[in-house]
């Protein structure tokens, strides 16, 4: 499929059909003769792949802010979106083998398969097969985030459940992330009772531990704003509380609201305020 795209349907053609499959941007100018030479390429690996991917051409003459927006400093350059973010690029005319192994890096592996079997699983309702799709994913690749987040999030084991969570790779894409934090943020709630932990702190405001439950159970019920005061007075308490605990649970909550949100940016100049006094 080969989409031309304009400041106009960018949003719609490129970020938010990244979402569905892989989509490939190619910046081009009539005048550039090295992109009368990829281009073809590119459109005949479309036609070939019959809707894995999709191939977005940008006419940089006609529309010179995206090629300002995404700092095109040569043409042809390419560049594939997943999930509205650029994960793969490159500039200049490639041979076709080239393009095409670059093209094969992007299409859906066999434990993206995987997960995708189980999240259509779980949309039907068939835990049971969800369940073996997404164990079959990790068996493919251990650190696949979306079904390690998954079975996380279905499991009614809270061990197995920060298990799969340590097997998340560092790097994650926010929406990752933030499913990530959200997860912890529920585990280390446990189903307290927040009037009883507030009435405790009310008698004991040095009670950590109670303090750390509350702040959790806030979260968790997306009372953002009162969790993240805990957790900094628990900052101010004792930083090496729970191993730093405090302060990685703020940025995990950071995560869960977006972590250039305005409250992300209060919160995070109050700790860091707190740190570095």
């Amino acid at each position: 499929m080969v989409v031309d795209v304009t400041p106009d349907n960018f949003e719609q053609e490129v970020v938010r059909r990244s979402a569905e499959v892989p989509v490939v941007v190619d910046f081009w100018a009539e005048w550039c003769g090295p992109c009368r030479m990829l281009g073809p390429v590119l459109e005949r690996f479309a036609a070939e792949d019959e809707g894995k991917w999709v191939l977005a051409k940008v006419d940089t003459e006609a529309a010179p802010e995206l090629a300002e927006f995404f700092q095109i400093q040569g043409i042809p350059a390419v560049k594939a979106f997943r999930n509205g973010e650029v994960v793969a690029e490159f500039v200049g005319a490639q041979p076709p083998p080239a393009v095409r192994e670059w093209l094969d890096g992007l299409l859906p592996s066999a434990a993206d398969l995987a997960a995708k079997e189980g999240q259509e699983a779980l949309a039907a309702g068939d835990r049971g097969t969800a369940v073996a799709a997404f164990e079959r994913a990790i068996a493919l690749q251990g650190d696949h985030a979306e079904a390690l987040l998954s079975l996380a999030e279905i499991t009614d084991d809270a061990d197995r459940a920060r298990e799969l969570v340590r097997r998340l790779h560092p790097r994650l894409t926010p929406e990752h992330a933030a499913r990530r934090s959200r997860l912890l943020l529920t585990l280390d709630a446990g189903g307290v009772d927040e009037a009883q932990l507030a009435a405790t702190l009310a008698e004991r405001p040095d009670d950590l531990d109670a303090r750390w439950e509350l702040a959790h159970a806030l979260a968790t019920h997306e009372r953002h704003d009162e969790a993240l005061g805990h957790l900094l007075e628990i900052v101010r308490r004792d930083r090496k509380y729970r191993d730093d605990g405090a302060r990685k649970a703020m940025l995990g909550i950071f995560d869960v609201i977006g972590a250039r949100s305005e409250l992300a940016d209060t919160w995070r100049s109050r700790l860091a305020e707190e740190l570095y006094k």
